[in-house]
């Protein structure tokens, strides 16, 4: 099985004005990916403050992407399981 974790960056992309890199997060959105709670924060705090969205704007996205994406919370297991898959991907590219 094939799963996609989206982070804050493509979902940002899917509201903006740049039409080819919407249209490409929107594609990746439509898979029903993964996020985090963190990138829901982080998607409002920028709709919000960066791009000016009014607030009931900024909810929708959020209730959307609760329901059709399968979100996950940030805890510190999360972090070292992250920081571990992290090194096992990079000790793949290190040459000797």
């Amino acid at each position: 099985m094939n799963v996609n974790f989206v982070d804050t960056n493509v979902v940002i992309y899917s509201v903006g004005d740049d039409q080819e890199k919407r249209s490409k997060a929107l594609a990746l959105l439509v898979t029903r990916p993964v996020l985090s709670a963190q990138v829901l924060n982080e998607t409002a705090h920028t709709m919000r403050r960066k791009l000016r969205f009014e607030s009931a704007e900024i909810s929708a996205v959020i209730l959307r992407l609760i329901q059709e994406c399968h979100i996950v919370p940030i805890t510190a297991d999360t972090t070292l399981s992250a920081l571990n898959i992290a090194e096992r991907i990079s000790s793949r590219f290190t040459t000797a």
